[in-house]
């Protein structure tokens, strides 16, 4: 199981050409944007959530499906290797269609981290679940990308897509990379047909390759990346105003939940129970009541497993001034606290919100 310390990745840029042309050999990036994920048991588990509930913002039993999403994936991991390992006996336990689901689960909630530490993106949203969302008639055909993404106020998005490989396995990582990006090009056109003014920037393939702990080789990430160059700069915040819908839904924050996900923006009655902290010299709002069904009603998964006590929660006050319409910018991605601190008693994430649960003990 993962529970303590922090786990990690390689991550590796491949050449787009080599993936898409027949017969050729996959081959890295001339100038590659590579380097290592590091990732907490809570971020990874908070990501997993984020992606399940951003599926469909309106159904509460997605709260109860994040929870389950837990043990799921936790047996599957190996605990004493810092690289990210499963566990080969209990992976072999299970059936072949269980093998897919879970690791196409990790490999999801493992590209959300990618997406917002690596690859700049504070905001990712589940692209079929947006896509209902603005226009609950819409037609989606065939395969689609796992996640839109954003980095600015406009109508500029990029797409991302997730393929998880245990190398054990049929199928070569080539051939997953490639399929990433036919389903960003069905993605395109959906939304092109869809919702028309948004601008597609890029579109990311990306191939979570596994080993075991009895293999020689240690698992990575491997990522294509393709530029595109259409944009739309006009002011627009629906994306951002979805993304952070499910931060409060996992919280239990329901008034803001319902806010953001109509669109509406935030006063002052909504940060009534709510305190300014400054950590590292950024200034965070901090909500006192903290009725979170994830955290609380199964609080025994976190205080039992992960030794911590889950106090309040928060987000950062230039995110708030922005979703009070008080701001038009999203603060730059290199403006976020990457990593945690004070003693392991924080959990700040890359897109600006952050946890405060006390560590009790390792």
């Amino acid at each position: 199981m993962f529970r303590l310390g922090r786990k990690q990745l390689d991550i590796k840029e491949k050449n787009k050409t080599s993936v898409e042309t027949e017969n050729a050999r996959l081959k890295d990036a001339t100038n590659p944007n590579n380097g290592t994920l590091r990732f907490s048991a809570i971020e990874l588990h908070i990501a997993i959530a984020r992606c399940i509930l951003s599926r469909d913002l309106t159904n509460l039993d997605l709260v109860f499906e994040s929870i389950s999403s837990f043990f799921r994936y936790q047996t599957i991991i190996n605990t004493a290797k810092m690289n990210l390992t499963l566990n080969k006996s209990n992976f072999e336990l299970l059936r072949d269609f269980s093998k897919k689901t879970r690791i196409g689960e990790l490999a999801q909630g493992i590209t959300y981290l990618l997406a917002q530490e690596h690859l700049n993106f504070p905001i990712v949203v589940d692209f079929e679940g947006f896509v209902k969302y603005k226009n609950s008639n819409a037609s989606i055909n065939g395969k689609t990308p796992d996640f839109i993404l954003q980095k600015a106020t406009d109508f500029n998005y990029s797409l991302i897509e997730s393929k998880g490989h245990y190398v054990s396995t049929s199928g070569s990582t080539k051939g997953k990379l490639n399929k990433a990006l036919q389903q960003c090009d069905s993605g395109e056109q959906i939304l092109n047909t869809e919702i028309p003014k948004y601008s597609l920037n890029k579109s990311f393939g990306v191939c979570l390759k596994l080993f075991n702990e009895q293999d020689s080789n240690k698992s990575e990430i491997q990522f294509v990346d393709p530029t595109r160059n259409s944009r739309n700069d006009n002011f627009n915040i629906e994306i951002i105003r979805y993304h952070y819908a499910s931060w409060f839904l996992l919280m239990g924050n329901m008034q803001i939940y319902e806010k953001l996900l109509g669109q509406k923006d935030l006063d002052e009655k909504d940060l009534r129970e709510t305190n300014i902290k400054e950590i590292n010299g950024t200034k965070y709002y901090m909500f006192d009541i903290f009725s979170s069904r994830f955290f609380f009603q199964f609080d025994f998964l976190f205080h039992m497993h992960y030794r911590r006590e889950f106090r309040n929660y928060g987000i950062r006050e230039d995110i708030v001034r922005l979703l009070m319409g008080k701001s038009k910018e999203l603060p730059k991605m290199n403006d976020y606290e990457s990593k945690n601190n004070e003693n392991k008693k924080f959990e700040i994430f890359n897109d600006g919100t952050i946890i405060n649960g006390t560590q009790q003990f390792v």
